[in-house]
């Protein structure tokens, strides 16, 4: 399998290679823009190929120097020279000589300025940044910089707020070119007022460290925000107050920030009880734009009871009360140098009660568990850390000190063939050190130290009794205990002109965690034996030799070669006498390229193999609860992967038209030397491995295309997606080989040419299907649709009305469909904004929804939120 790897690998590279040559067979038009009194040199000139009937077929922007390379094409019939201020130049391609060497001369033209409306373009392009003018897509309807962000062409922003541009999502977001936020960016997106900002641009290939800058390829973009000018000079902010029912509504908040082109500071608080999470606001967006320092939050081991995923927003079911509160300072110590500081935190106190059914496929029928429950969850997170960065031509260093605290609270009651109280508990918290430190030498010589060091515990408590029986029937407890530490020194060196890295690198993980298990199990009947107490401590240790060479030609073409070697050690002792290790030496290459294929085109295209070993918790010696139902079963064995991945995204950008494409697909292969199983009855469910080889398989692919018609003031995006996963499982002592699809169309629409009208219609569909052999082949389809007029008969009045029409299928032919009716009128008068919300005026109560996984399937009923009316009262400043 390996060797067939390779061979792959190396014919891609033999195929980039074909497609460089193929490239080059067509040269552009290269020359220089002049202007014709004084001959300086013209940036900012746009040189456009026509076909015959007037159609654009390329484009280019000219630099600060004049220059311009613009691609040829047989189809061209004439060039368009085109400069504000400046007569429009015509020529026919034959009328150019010499394509390697064209002298354009352009004349200036005599306007008269109270005639003349001066006007930014919608989108700029300036080498590697894409600059969108705000008031060229900014409506009425738009409050805060997220609404502008979802309307730029090639930039997304998810659910959960996750900015991406063109299908891959930012390592940085920068306002006035300072990084004060980090990853919790969505703290200004969702609080900024839309008016404070003029520009967003977005730092294509976006390189942090400037040490780095045109050495090192990143594929990666940023988000900056430029500000309007009076807006960096002085606080800006808002104060709001909301209240409403029935019951009781309210929903205030405070945002200040100032956001000089130095100095940086932002203060932002909210409370409400209106179904919103504002937690997410304080969620690390970019803790995986660097993977040597990312560290995922420690996993618990045991999961209090929630409903299935829910698709629709918040506001529709969401009981809660929300607590939030933020301040994030930058402070300049020198040119390079600045240090920040953020604290935060947050706490959301949840009521939800829903009904689940779940159908566990046993053989040749179906076991069904039928639960209602009442859950009440308090759910807190903390945060403080302390940035110090010096970012300068010739070194970097960055140090992070961060503690972090996440508590959560769950109590619930739940009716089904026995009554049972719950409580759990779970608290997590780190300390940390992430140091980054580069020094560049002379000839494109360098040092890269970077060391993580993160001291974390997570004490988790399951506390359960059937209420018909007697009390207190069992209580489990988990104190968990775990030390990080990573250190890496990386050299970097010119060899035949181009980048090669060398890296050491020493990894190592222990984890110390006790079970202990007490309270009535003689009572508790179970198929496994259940101890009151063990101990587990596990130890990894990685040694890593990482040499890298990057091939570059100049912008057009970068290729990377990683051939890390690494060297795992791993041990494992149980309390009292259960012994276990292991050795792994594995060489682990990665291959990408990235190629611009003109102004237009761009491929990137990425091949890797990685070996990595499972969690911690088939290595504990006994059996212990995962929840109030599931018992893992540890078969105390390493468990491990081998992962091939191979992926590659086709982009495209054409800023006059307004037409951006981006394609993506990504195949990956696991084969794991062990295989999940599955063992379910009517009073427990078990969850185990068994020492038995298995594989499984993603294939995805993902498109998003976003186009924007000026004349016609309309903007259309679509998305289709699908995602195919193989995976191979034991249930009931089957063995079960099923795949797993989904199929989903998302298409959003917004029409502004209608006097003082904005309409915005987006619809999504989607089937998810699975294939086994075990059970028929179920398909579920769902369908939803969101329209929202927008009515503006002045400019301080602006009314809306939106609807959201979700139709489910249940079973084959079967479907539950809810139509949901909100209402929006604004008041604007200076300062002040008085405004007034209805959500659901249908008053829907009730939700449903039927979801798969693989051979089995949940049902799912919640109540909704009722029909609510809200008053707001808005200062800005």
């Amino acid at each position: 399998m390996r060797i067939k790897f390779y061979i792959h690998i190396i014919l891609l590279i033999f195929s980039f290679n074909v497609t460089s040559a193929w490239g080059q067979m067509d040269e552009p038009y290269i020359g220089q823009i002049v202007d014709s009194d004084d001959n300086s040199m013209l940036e900012g000139v746009i040189c456009r190929t026509l076909d015959e009937h007037g159609e654009s077929i390329n484009y280019c922007i000219s630099d600060i120097k004049g220059n311009f390379s613009l691609k040829r094409d047989d189809k061209a019939r004439l060039i368009l020279f085109n400069l504000l201020g400046y007569e429009m130049k015509k020529m026919a391609v034959e009328e150019i000589d010499n394509p390697k060497n064209v002298i354009i001369s352009m004349n200036r033209t005599d306007f008269n300025l109270q005639e003349v409306k001066v006007t930014v373009p919608p989108i700029q392009n300036n080498n590697d940044t894409i600059r969108y003018n705000v008031g060229s897509f900014k409506g009425q309807e738009d409050k805060y910089i997220a609404d502008i962000l979802k309307k730029l062409p090639g930039v997304k922003v998810a659910e959960n707020g996750t900015i991406s541009y063109q299908g891959e999502a930012i390592n940085k977001f920068y306002i006035e070119g300072r990084d004060v936020l980090g990853g919790q960016y969505n703290i200004a997106t969702n609080n900024l007022n839309v008016d404070a900002v003029s520009f967003v641009e977005v730092l294509e290939n976006n390189q942090h460290i400037k040490a780095l800058k045109g050495e090192k390829f990143s594929e990666k973009a940023a988000i900056n925000l430029r500000l309007k000018k009076d807006y960096t000079m002085r606080p800006l902010g808002e104060a709001q107050l909301g209240f409403g029912g029935y019951p009781l509504l309210y929903n205030e908040k405070i945002f200040a920030a100032y956001l000089g082109n130095k100095m940086q500071a932002i203060a932002n608080f909210k409370v409400n009880n209106t179904g919103e999470s504002v937690l997410d606001e304080l969620e690390d967006k970019l803790d995986m734009s660097d993977l040597f320092s990312y560290e995922p939050l420690t996993k618990n081991l045991i999961n209090p009871p929630s409903s299935q995923n829910i698709p629709l927003t918040a506001k529709r079911y969401l009981f809660n009360e929300s607590y939030l509160g933020s301040i994030n300072n930058l402070i300049p110590l020198s040119t390079y140098s600045e240090l920040k500081v953020n604290l935060s935190y947050g706490m959301d106190k949840l009521t939800q009660n829903y009904y689940l059914e779940q159908n566990y496929s046993i053989g040749n029928d179906i076991l069904r568990i039928e639960e209602q429950s009442e859950l009440k969850s308090k759910l807190s997170n903390s945060r403080f850390s302390i940035i110090y960065e010096n970012n300068n031509p010739n070194s970097f260093i960055k140090n992070d000190v961060a503690y972090y605290n996440r508590n959560q609270k769950v109590t619930s009651g739940i009716q089904s063939s026995k009554d049972l109280s719950i409580y759990n508990t779970n608290n997590p918290f780190y300390i940390q050190n992430d140091f980054q430190g580069l020094v560049k030498f002379g000839n494109n010589k360098s040092l890269n130290v970077n060391s993580l060091f993160r001291y974390s515990n997570n004490d988790e408590c399951l506390k359960m009794f059937q209420t018909a029986k007697y009390a207190n029937s069992l209580e489990e407890l988990f104190y968990g205990r775990y030390f990080i530490n990573k250190n890496q020194i990386t050299s970097s060196y010119s060899l035949f002109g181009n980048k090669l890295d060398i890296g050491l690198g020493l990894i190592y993980r222990k984890r110390t965690l006790e079970n202990n298990l007490t309270r009535h199990l003689e009572t508790i009947d179970t198929l496994t034996l259940l101890v009151p107490f063990q101990k587990n401590e596990t130890e990894q240790m990685q040694f890593l030799l990482s040499p890298s060479y990057q091939i570059k030609k100049g912008k057009k073409f970068v290729f990377t070669i990683n051939l890390p070697i690494s060297y795992y050690r791993y041990g494992v002792r149980n309390a009292p006498d259960l012994s276990l290790s292991d050795h792994q030496f594995t060489i682990m290459p990665a291959f990408s390229c990235n190629y611009n294929i003109n102004h237009y085109w761009e491929v990137f295209s990425k091949v890797g193999y990685d070996f990595r070993y499972a969690d911690d918790n088939s290595l504990l010696s006994s059996p212990f609860f995962r929840n109030y139902r599931t018992i893992y079963v540890p078969f105390n064995t390493l468990n491990n992967s081998d992962n091939y991945t191979a992926s590659a995204r086709l982009r495209y950008k054409d800023i006059i038209d307004m037409l951006f494409f981006n394609f993506y697909v990504l195949f990956r292969n696991s084969r794991y030397n062990y295989i999940s199983k599955f063992y379910n009855t009517d009073e427990w469910s078990y969850a185990t491995t068994d020492s038995q080889n298995s594989s499984s398989s993603m294939f995805m692919i993902n498109s998003d295309i976003s186009k924007n018609f000026i004349p016609i003031k309309l903007a259309l995006t679509i998305n289709p997606s699908f995602t195919q996963m193989r995976s191979q499982l034991i249930q009931q002592d089957f063995m079960i080989y099923n795949t797993s699809n989904v199929a989903s169309l998302l298409a959003k629409a917004e029409l502004k040419a209608i006097n003082k009208t904005s309409i915005i219609y987006s619809t999504v569909g989607r089937a998810v299907w699975n294939d086994n052999n075990m059970t028929n082949t179920t398909l579920l389809k769902d369908f939803m649709q969101n329209l929202a007029l927008y009515f503006f008969p002045n400019k301080n009045i602006d009314l809306s009305l939106a609807s959201e029409y979700v139709l489910f299928e249940k079973k084959k032919d079967v479907y539950s469909s809810f139509f949901f009716l909100d209402i929006t009128g604004r008041y604007k008068y200076k300062k002040l904004e008085f405004s007034v919300v209805g959500n659901n005026l249908l008053d829907n109560d009730i939700y449903s929804k039927m979801q798969l996984s693989t051979v089995n399937s949940f049902y799912q009923e919640l109540p909704l939120r009722g029909r609510e009316v809200i008053f707001f009262v808005k200062f800005a400043f």
